[in-house]
């Protein structure tokens, strides 16, 4: 056993920070992998936090080609893909397509300010309604 890579507590995963980045991207891979292979258009497929947990260029690259992917199919399953990384919006890293929708949202806390004040304190008001 090399001394820089320590078994963990769970069988087959290591210390060493290499490997649990590559096991943080590995599995999420592998399970998109396969609804990659498996949608139809009869299927909905839902990508939550898709990249988590990796470099933010690598979590942006993967999602991006996973959309492109599906868009460049003849019928390609409804997806829903949720995620944190803005970068998605802009064009040159994901090109406009008819059959992709890009959408923001934003959180409204009561007693906090974000954006415009009427707005929240309209949707302040709507919720206490």
């Amino acid at each position: 056993m090399t001394p820089d890579i320590q078994p963990d507590a769970h069988p087959g995963q290591h210390a060493c920070k290499a490997c649990r980045r590559r096991c943080r991207l590995t599995l999420p891979a592998v399970q998109v992998s396969t609804i990659l292979h498996r949608a139809t258009s009869r299927s909905l497929v839902l990508l939550d936090e898709f990249g988590k947990g990796t470099l933010t260029s690598d979590g942006v690259g993967l999602l991006a080609s996973i959309l492109q992917h599906y868009t460049a199919q003849p019928a390609p399953p409804m997806l829903l893909a949720c995620t944190h990384f803005l970068e998605l919006l802009g064009p040159q890293v994901l090109p406009p397509h008819p059959q992709l929708q890009l959408c923001t949202m934003q959180v409204l806390v009561a007693g906090r300010s974000s954006g415009d004040a009427g707005d929240a304190a309209a949707a302040a008001a709507a919720a206490a309604a």
